[in-house]
């Protein structure tokens, strides 16, 4: 039963949608050329998950004929140790700091991320952010280090709240110390990691050099470049954290957001990797070979299914706990919607019927009109562990 732990269900997009499938399709980058499945692995709060997700990722390799590449997209791998829910934020935008659930460190990643591409025809990727600062930094040597550097090159920035305008529309300014935001508390009392107190400064993050020293010390880490990295929210202005523009007396603005926000795109192509984001990214623009800065989409993508451009594949869902993850550019969409007990006998019976060689018509479970009160991945993956 640990398929439906680690695997999504695969919708056919002429099923879901009602449509038949695109008559033509674009050229797909290297690694889709015979189609992908490309999907989320949300990871349980347990010391070393590797062979777990290996031995998932070899179940839907033989699924697929061993033909079709696959692309996992892990949570919890990169990042802060806490337990519970949102365990795959805390640490943003520090990305060298493999978690417990990841045995804590990049050899242990590097040998699992070789053996998932020998043995499963799979390409590892990560959940990542590079927009938002968690109050998370203050709790290893590497990562206060990390913020110093970032404050004292003015590359992060923040806005205070006003009781008065309800926003964050103070002047904006560089914060010094980390406890001083720490206003938050974890389910034990503690600093909660997960709290975002400042957003960073993309043009003074790049022009720094700390931006490469980051990318290239995670690059120099893993065995090869992910096809496509998902960078949460990365926007101009912060999503849950919206403090505007690093302008006034810092200087910056919109454009200069974009500048180093697009300067690290393109580094980051230059490794080899295309960019996922939480939404359409326009803002961003083309390369010069006409190719979208920001093409694969995930969760809130307009209009919420695959289009038959490679580069262009978006999901949407009303509710962030669906994870309608990337589009499969062969014509599927995988969605971990299996999120509550009495549904996980629809998805079961659907396996079931599909290795016996008779794949079913009617979509499986969703959640669309249901949200599970508090949800966490810990849950999820308990309750799917119990009825296994």
């Amino acid at each position: 039963m640990l398929a439906f732990i680690l695997v999504s269900t695969a919708l056919i997009n002429s099923i879901a949608t009602g449509t038949e499938p695109p008559h033509s399709q674009a050229q797909p980058p290297f690694w889709a050329e015979k189609g992908a499945y490309v999907y989320r692995v949300s990871t349980p709060d347990k010391t070393n998950v590797f062979p777990e997700i290996d031995e998932g990722a070899e179940m839907v390799s033989h699924l697929l004929d061993t033909s079709i590449p696959q692309i996992l997209l892990l949570n919890g791998i990169i990042g802060h140790d806490h337990q519970g829910p949102w365990n795959w934020d805390g640490l943003w935008p520090y990305w060298n700091h493999v978690t417990f659930r990841g045995n804590g460190d990049f050899k242990s990643l590097y040998n699992f991320m070789k053996k998932a591409h020998r043995n499963a025809n799979a390409w590892i990727s990560f959940h990542l952010n590079l927009t938002d600062v968690n109050i998370g930094l203050r709790d290893y040597p590497e990562t206060r280090e990390f913020f110093n550097k970032l404050a004292e090159k003015k590359a992060v920035y923040r806005r205070d709240y006003s009781n008065q305008t309800r926003k964050r529309d103070g002047i904006p300014y560089v914060p010094e110390a980390i406890d001083k935001y720490c206003d938050q508390r974890d389910r034990n009392g503690n600093p909660d990691p997960v709290q975002i107190f400042a957003l960073v400064n993309y043009k003074n993050f790049w022009d720094s050099g700390i931006a490469r020293e980051m990318i290239d010390k995670f690059y120099n880490q893993i065995p090869y470049a992910p096809p496509f990295l998902y960078l949460d929210v990365f926007n101009l202005a912060g999503g849950n954290f919206n403090t505007g523009f690093p302008d006034g007396p810092l200087g910056g603005s919109r454009e200069s957001q974009l500048a180093g926000a697009t300067a690290i795109i393109d580094y980051l192509r230059l490794k080899g990797t295309d960019l996922g984001t939480e939404g359409d990214r326009p803002e961003f623009g083309s390369r010069e070979s006409s190719e979208a800065r920001a093409g694969y989409v995930w969760l809130h993508g307009n209009p919420g299914h695959s289009s038959d451009d490679y580069r262009i594949i978006r999901g949407a869902t009303p509710w962030l706990h669906l994870h309608h993850v990337y589009g499969n550019p062969g014509g599927f969409n995988l969605s971990p919607i299996a999120l509550a007990p009495e549904k996980i006998a629809q998805n079961k019976a659907h396996y079931e019927a599909l290795l016996a060689g008779r794949p079913g018509l009617k979509p499986v479970a969703g959640l669309a009109d249901e949200r599970p009160p508090q949800f966490s991945c810990r849950r999820v993956l308990t309750s799917l562990s119990d009825s296994s």
